[in-house]
């Protein structure tokens, strides 16, 4: 397969998965805002709570073995079969252990409600070890037209029973029925329109061989998620729920920006890199590619909508949110750095070296564990402010990774990540200026929205900004098709 090819379906598969990650993720926004005028933050950090200890026990089914199954040059119909079982028992005994476990997770944050709505989320665990072999077949042979029917069905008709519930005053229990349909709908697709099948086949060979590269990634995926994870536990065990409501609700805002660009990108590349692992610069090219067209495209929207901020969360939350703005600010900052950070990772895990995957989420998160400690005492928006931070230190040492893996230089990293600045420098300021308009908010968003774009797409033209010149010429090849 020649560069041009390769190229193609890494722009293609880019561009279905944006579209995927996208729609799909508008939709669930608009259906928790919905949510989330009709329940109180406190009944919102319930559910949050909930999600942390859901996605702690997915991840022993999740991780590992699904990017093991790509990144294996030679994986067929025994690897995956083999695997597929191996999962499913896997996921049936830590169900089990949740399940026995929601009395004294109820028990502990002092919330009776939660035992039966973590028996049945948890549920979610099983459908993911069937959904985590799919998306690792369709992501192995590139088939990303695939992903897009079946989130975007699923995601639809899940709404559609979350917003019902909602209305009629369900409150949490419209979340819960959102989740589980989605879960269930977008495995069901998946199978009808893939080919793969589980076969009669089993080699517990085959399993070992995958579980050395499996291993270290799954124990770097917990690292990173106990990480993660572990701020929203200590800010609903020292401070309120409704705090962790403001913390997770500030954060969904710029993760939904980033995360749908960002996640699209590198599901695209791991595959496409793994495939070019042996060629260091057709490698080295995908890296820096994505690095400048995530860079360019997310950092005008995270840091508009932190500019934005305080009459968007007014305009979609009412004023009883208010007290999100701060947070959401902040990880406006935490996710500009993101594409550089996971571009790099990428590589990591495409090269095969998940050793060195494993010894950098080790140091990142002792260094990590160390500054949230810290920041405990000076309450949650002081938490969210450290992680700002840390992420800097932690796309540090990615980016040294990189550099040793690929001969990219640190600075030229840095340099692509930010290949944007005069546009959104300029952006920024009239964005700042618009602000201080005396209209309503949501003439104030339309205004500081249109103008903002317009001068950052206009700036990029002037200047010749080579990341607008290719994201342009990979869209209009992706219109014609």
């Amino acid at each position: 397969m020649g560069k041009d090819n390769i190229g193609s379906q890494v722009a293609s598969g880019a561009l279905w998965m944006f579209a995927e990650r996208i729609g799909a993720q508008l939709i669930s926004f608009v259906v928790s805002t919905a949510i989330a005028r009709f329940t109180a933050p406190e009944h919102y950090g319930t559910i949050a709570l909930i999600n942390v200890f859901i996605t702690f026990a997915n991840l022993f089914v999740v991780s590992g073995f699904g990017s093991a199954l790509i990144q294996k040059k030679d994986a067929g119909s025994v690897d995956f079969s083999s695997v597929f079982y191996t999962n499913l028992v896997f996921s049936i005994a830590i169900y089990a252990v949740l399940f026995l476990s929601a009395p004294l997770i109820a028990k502990v944050y002092n919330s009776p409600e939660v035992v039966l709505i973590i028996r049945i989320l948890g549920f979610r665990i099983i459908l993911a070890s069937v959904n985590t072999i799919q998306h690792a077949y369709v992501s192995k042979t590139m088939q990303f037209r695939k992903f897009f029917w079946s989130t975007i069905i699923g995601t639809l008709i899940s709404g559609v029973v979350g917003f019902a519930l909602a209305f009629y005053g369900y409150g949490v229990w419209a979340l819960v029925a959102q989740y589980m349909t989605n879960t269930l709908i977008d495995t069901i697709v998946l199978f009808i329109t893939t080919k793969w099948r589980p076969t009669l086949e089993f080699s517990w060979t085959r399993v070992k061989e995958l579980v050395s590269y499996a291993w270290k990634l799954l124990v770097s995926e917990l690292i990173n998620t106990t990480y993660i994870e572990v701020r929203a536990l200590v800010i609903g065990l020292k401070y309120s729920s409704a705090d962790l409501a403001y913390y997770n609700r500030g954060q969904s805002l710029p993760k939904l920006v980033s995360d749908n660009i960002n996640s699209a990108m590198q599901s695209v590349l791991f595959p496409a890199m793994s495939k070019k692992q042996d060629d260091i610069e057709a490698f080295k090219t995908m890296a820096k590619r994505s690095i400048q067209v995530a860079g360019y495209t997310i950092m005008p929207m995270v840091l508009g909508l932190g500019l934005v901020a305080e009459p968007l969360i007014r305009l979609l939350l009412t004023e009883t949110w208010i007290s999100c703005v701060p947070y959401l600010q902040l990880f406006c900052l935490f996710y500009c750095l993101k594409p550089a950070q996971s571009a790099g990772l990428q590589v990591i895990r495409a090269s095969g070296r998940s050793d060195i995957y494993l010894k950098q989420e080790i140091i990142k998160k002792l260094v990590g564990f160390v500054a949230i400690l810290a920041s405990i005492p000076f309450g949650p928006l002081a938490i969210c402010a450290v992680s700002v931070i840390v992420h800097i230190f932690e796309t540090l040492l990615t980016s040294f990774a990189t550099k040793r893996i690929l001969g990219y230089p640190v600075i030229e990293q840095f340099k692509d990540i930010f290949i944007g600045f005069i546009p959104l420098f300029c952006m920024s300021a009239v964005v700042i200026l618009i602000g201080f308009l005396p209209i309503g908010d949501f003439a104030m968003i339309c205004l500081q929205a249109s103008m903002g774009a317009m001068v950052y797409l206009g700036v990029s033209v002037v200047t010749k900004n080579d990341a607008f010149a290719y994201s342009l010429t990979v869209a209009r090849g992706f219109l014609k098709k």
